[in-house]
């Protein structure tokens, strides 16, 4: 803990108190600390409303005199810049590098504002350990983070791969000689449906009609990435090609894992009788197998066609690989499916419809300009910070 020394009674105390605790003398320098972050403030307000304002200048002078002239000693102080950093990250600009080089320090800074990394010390933001634990807190895992680690952490194929069950976008820093060497998409894309998606941004879709790619990225995930909320939507199938999801062991792969996939499938294969008993066959099957308890074949049916939906004898004849069809007919035709939502009172799986992630809920052009432009955002406030 870092003391001062009280100028009135010359007793040492904790140098965050408001008062000396002896003789209740003003601790001038938390005084001081209001005055540096109103500045801060203020700049980052004028930069929000009019980033081109010559009111900027005048406002950053002032605080680089404050620092530099008046208050020289608080931009050392670990305690004083944390606590203007919780209000605004932008004085971490002048601080020292004995602060903006200490891990700790900069932890702390990233609790209040994940963009404090921008500040910290190259040294930091090529500590691939360093950054994979920040990744663990939810809050940091963000495009805007994401793009002031170093240049030579993005190039650290075993890096990037990790951070990948943090956020699927990061996939968007991947370099481009290893998106584009099939062998290795081929095993990287195991188990990893979702990644199809911003895989299609920064290939162009080099892979959405490629059947290989598609029966490995439907394949069953591995338990650290089967836990992730990334994979709790329908596993990718979505982002292949009509052609592909028109294919029977494309479409079998994928409700095999996630029933409410079929979805996705073709009208050809939703109508088809053969076609749906062995999808959920394959599903009880791969339940039994896993132990899993609630079986999801009704999804299969929910999703078929309405064709088949109206067909009671089909649906009755269920029965034999899955003993809860004999209610499924009911079910399918009642009052809450009116809305084309069986389950709107009870649904197992609204929640996950509910929240589905930015990456299910925007088209494929619309993400990557939204990519692009958050980027560009964030390198012209760079540059004009630095101006």
């Amino acid at each position: 803990m870092q003391t001062i020394t009280c100028k009135k009674c010359n007793k040492e105390y904790a140098e965050e108190e408001y008062y000396c605790p002896y003789c209740e003398e003003v601790n001038n320098r938390i005084l001081n600390n209001y005055y540096i972050t109103d500045l801060a403030n203020k700049i980052n307000f004028k930069k929000t409303i009019n980033p081109s304002s010559n009111k900027i200048k005048t406002l950053e002078e002032s605080l680089i005199e404050a620092i530099d002239k008046k208050h020289n000693e608080l931009i050392y102080s670990y305690h004083f810049v944390l606590n203007v950093v919780q209000t605004n990250s932008y004085i971490l600009k002048y601080a020292p590098v004995e602060l903006t080089s200490n891990r700790d320090f900069i932890k702390e800074c990233i609790k209040f504002d994940n963009l404090s990394i921008k500040y910290a010390s190259n040294e930091i933001k090529s500590d691939k350990e360093f950054i994979l634990k920040l990744l663990l807190n939810n809050k940091v895992r963000t495009i805007e983070f994401f793009t002031f680690i170093s240049d030579e952490l993005k190039k650290d194929k075993e890096f990037m791969e990790k951070t990948l069950k943090y956020n699927l976008n990061f996939l968007y820093f991947f370099p481009e000689q290893l998106l584009n060497n099939r062998d290795y998409i081929k095993e990287l894309i195991i188990g990893r449906g979702e990644i199809i998606k911003p895989l299609n941004l920064r290939t162009s879709n080099k892979y959405k009609d490629d059947k290989e790619i598609a029966l490995n990225a439907l394949s069953y995930p591995t338990e650290e990435y089967k836990e992730n909320p990334i994979y709790a939507n329908y596993g990718g199938l979505d982002s292949f090609s009509d052609r592909l999801k028109d294919d029977k062991d494309v479409v079998l792969a994928s409700v095999r894992i996630k029933p409410a996939s079929f979805k996705f499938a073709s009208d050809r294969l939703k109508n088809d009788k053969d076609f749906i008993r062995e999808c959920i066959q394959t599903i009880n099957k791969y339940n039994y197998e896993r132990m899993v308890e609630t079986s999801k074949d009704i999804e299969i049916m929910h999703y078929a066609s309405q064709n088949l939906k109206d067909d009671k004898e089909f649906i009755l004849g269920l029965k034999d690989i899955a003993p809860d069809a004999e209610y499924w007919y009911e079910i399918l035709h009642s009052e809450r499916m009116k809305d084309n939502n069986p389950f709107k009172a009870n649904n197992p799986f609204k929640e996950i419809e509910d929240s589905s992630t930015e990456l299910n809920s925007i088209s494929l052009d619309d993400m990557i300009s939204e990519i692009d432009n958050r980027i560009q955002k964030i390198e012209e406030d760079n540059n004009n910070s630095e101006q």
